[in-house]
């Protein structure tokens, strides 16, 4: 197994390490940052799966640069106040959470693609994610939705949706106008 890694980091708190350079594991990149002298991390992609992160979820919110963000698996019950502001994401995976609510501005987030929110506790969602235009797949299977607000089905990139092992009793009149 070939692999080599190229840093010069420090400890910067709560036993991070803050990378410069790449992580190569058999010629694959796996984790490549630029550590700014302003402090901020320069991250485009992090996936932090599994990690039990919710008290360092705040930091995160510093990776303005962010485009992939995967905090599955991290029993998170909610997202900070100032999420929304990860303006460049384009996936987001925040799926196997414990998430009830989503924050009223997450329409904001108008660089999504690809929106993972299955297996939460989600109770509903707000009317802005209408505003998610260029989103194609959207993952709210698992949760504990009863209606869902009609701004969903005017997602103009939405090619799929999935909606199963939620708790619906109304569907938005809209849907029949999907085509």
């Amino acid at each position: 197994m070939v692999w080599s890694v190229v840093w010069s980091g420090w400890c910067c708190g709560y036993g991070l390490v803050c990378w410069s350079g790449l992580v190569c594991w058999s010629g694959l990149v796996c984790w490549s940052g630029l550590v700014c002298w302003s402090g901020l991390v320069c991250w485009s992609s992090m996936v932090l799966s599994s990690h039990l992160f919710p008290p360092y979820l705040q930091s995160i919110m510093k990776l303005k640069n962010l485009t992939v963000l995967d905090v599955t698996k991290n029993r998170l019950e909610q997202l900070p106040a100032n999420f929304t502001t990860l303006s460049k994401l384009s996936d987001l995976h925040i799926s196997f959470n414990l998430l009830e609510t989503l924050p009223e501005d997450f329409g904001a987030m108008t660089s999504l693609t690809l929106l993972k929110m299955d297996s939460n506790h989600l109770l509903a969602i707000p009317e802005s994610i209408g505003k998610l235009e260029k989103v194609n797949e959207l993952l709210l299977f698992d949760n504990m939705l009863e209606t869902v607000p009609s701004s969903l089905f005017e997602m103009k990139s939405l090619e799929m949706l999935n909606l199963d092992r939620n708790h619906l009793v109304e569907i938005p009149s809209t849907v029949s106008y999907i085509g």
